[in-house]
This record gives C-alpha cells, structure tokens and sequence, in this order.
C-alpha cells in the first residue's frame, strides 16, 4: 500500500529555495558580523532569528514557505545594496 504525503514535488522545491535564501542571508549578516562593530549585535540577533525562522517553517504551509524566501531575499538584497552576489 502507497502512503501519500501532503507535500508535492514543486512544495519541496520551494523549501529547498528558502532554505538557499537562508544561507544567502546568513553569509551577508556573517560578513556584517565580521567586517562592522558597529551593527555585529544586531546581526547576530537576526542571523539567529534567521537560522529559527527557517528550521519553524512550516513545510506544508506553501505561502509561509514562499513568504519566508522572499522576505530573506529582500533582506539580503537590503544588505547587498540591492544587487544578488
């Protein structure tokens, strides 16, 4: 007997894309860790709030997952000064 799951292969490819908008964000706040003083607090605060957003997701729920990639890719256009590096 086949077990169905609720997810479908176009929901795994979005969770798989916020989790690649994830680590692009954590890298630019890693590198605004190390490169300014100044903002290292706060970014610490977000790279954790990042990393705990991204891991509480839920899956299933495809607009949390596909809002969560689009508000870490424009945080880190923000962070970049707008370009994709």
């Amino acid at each position: 007997m086949m077990h169905s799951s609720r997810w479908r292969v176009n929901d795994t490819v979005a969770y798989e894309l916020m989790q690649a908008e994830a680590g692009v964000l954590s890298r630019r706040l890693l590198v605004s860790i190390r490169d300014d003083d100044s903002v290292a607090d706060a970014a610490r605060r977000e790279l954790i709030g990042v990393r705990r957003d991204a891991a509480r997701v839920d899956g299933y729920d495809r607009r949390a997952v596909d809002a969560l990639a689009a508000r870490f890719r424009s945080r880190s256009a923000e962070l970049s000064g707008g370009s994709r590096a």
